[in-house]
């Protein structure tokens, strides 16, 4: 009796301990350090200088059937600079492009001064670009390569579930401010880069509706949508390039929800060539003086 009654004490304080281990909170300092880890190893990382991917994008505009097309995408990266560019056989749609120079942020036409849903939320935050939060760690500039200084302040808000996976969460607070709520996942065993969400929400506000008045506003008021942006990229499919564990699949969402209803955008990025450290010519960051 006395030894089932010490193994039943030891059993419990075994569970008591993972119960500790499951349910321990880091610092945002902690998340990022083992993150740069999942990457590489700090030798690799400070020599890590730029970056080109390419491969094919699969285009969808999720709430008409799926309609879209398969092209192809680029994304560079090299000393504080950054470039994204995409293809596709669709004549109102032939291009997308954003570009940061290292000083400036380009988001170019999609189509007769057009921009993409994609293009037209990185042009009214521009500092998604400008930060090189865009891309994750598939740029050289990805913000968590640098200590929280200056630019950034980083906040561990712990655990979330996210279609079935649990994630640790930290808060992106941009020094200067942003409209924007933006949030960082990470794998809680690999503490691999999985997700970044950035959402606004513009409130209806009384009054804001033109010849409205008093009461009249207010009742004319509540009867606009709350209007909400949302752009979600997602990363998986992780794989050793060249000694650094960078993720194949990219996606990237828009959700836009207001008074014209819900819209729904994706691109998705399947990579298949990777080029570390290798020379990239300049000229595909540039940006013309009069742009």
């Amino acid at each position: 009796m006395k030894k089932l009654f010490c193994l039943a004490g030891f059993i419990f304080v075994i569970e008591m301990m993972g119960a500790n281990v499951t349910a321990q909170k880091y610092t945002a300092e902690e998340v990022r350090e083992r993150h740069l880890a999942s990457i590489a190893i700090k030798e690799k990382l400070a020599a890590l200088k730029n970056i080109l991917a390419t491969g094919t994008v699969r285009y969808k505009v999720l709430r008409q059937g799926g309609v879209g097309a398969d092209g192809r995408v680029a994304l560079a990266s090299d000393s504080g600079k950054s470039l994204i560019a995409m293809n596709f056989p669709i004549s109102t749609y032939p291009s997308d492009k954003f570009v940061f120079n290292g000083k400036k942020v380009k988001i170019d036409f999609a189509y007769n001064n057009v921009r993409s849903y994609l293009g037209n939320f990185l042009y009214g935050y521009d500092e998604i670009v400008s930060d090189g939060l865009l891309g994750g760690i598939l740029s050289v500039n990805w913000p968590l390569y640098q200590v929280a200084s200056e630019n950034y302040k980083l906040d561990f808000e712990g655990k979330k579930t996210i279609e079935g996976r649990e994630m640790l969460v930290l808060r992106y607070v941009r020094k200067g401010g942003s409209d924007l709520a933006i949030k960082l996942f990470f794998d809680p065993k690999t503490f691999a880069h999985l997700r970044t969400e950035y959402r606004r929400l513009v409130s209806s506000q009384i009054g804001s509706i033109s010849g409205a008045q008093g009461a009249a506003a207010a009742d004319a008021s509540s009867s606009v949508l709350e209007s909400r942006q949302s752009l979600i990229e997602e990363f998986s499919d992780f794989k050793n390039v060249d000694g650094y564990n960078l993720p194949q699949r990219y996606r990237a969402y828009i959700l836009l929800e207001g008074s014209q209803g819900t819209r729904e955008y994706e691109w998705v990025a399947s990579l298949s060539d990777f080029y570390v450290n290798q020379a990239i010519d300049a000229s595909v960051f540039e940006i013309p003086s009069n742009q």
